[in-house]
């Protein structure tokens, strides 16, 4: 998805010369599938950071032109980080990771155990989940 949300930046950018706004990006990837499977929120929150990554660019354009590169795609096998700003911790110390209902009907729930050495009291909190093709970390902060 930040690829996704980064070649639209990009491409505009480099037809136009101006910056392409996170509300014009959100609504030019939401036909994206990876937009669609990920659940709004985790999907926002991904291209908010491809915003901010152009924002730096644009600030370090202003300060040195010829430091200043243009933010650019992630490796294919790499990580990105997946940011979830709520979900609800249920009874027995576990949560849903809140993805699209496209991808419950293909894959079902992901259901995450809260670590037992660790309080969870709290009724939401903010999860991130590093993930690549082949596997994936989560945090909770």
């Amino acid at each position: 998805m930040y690829n996704a949300g980064l070649y639209s930046v990009r491409q505009h950018f480099f037809e136009t010369g101006k910056y392409l706004g996170y509300n014009q990006n959100d609504h030019a990837c939401k036909g994206n599938e990876n937009y669609q499977y990920m659940g709004t929120a985790a999907a926002q929150q991904t291209l908010k950071k491809v915003e901010e990554n152009f924002k730096s660019f644009f600030g370090l354009l202003k300060i040195d032109r010829k430091q200043a590169r243009i933010p650019g795609y992630l490796d294919k096998e790499g990580f990105f980080e997946l940011s979830y700003p709520q979900f609800k911790l249920q009874d027995d110390g576990t949560f849903n990771l809140p993805t699209s209902h496209a991808f419950k009907r293909e894959h079902g729930h992901i259901n995450i155990t809260f670590p037992t050495n660790l309080q969870y009291s709290i009724p939401s909190s903010f999860a991130r989940l590093i993930a690549s093709n082949r596997s994936a970390t989560c945090n909770l902060l």
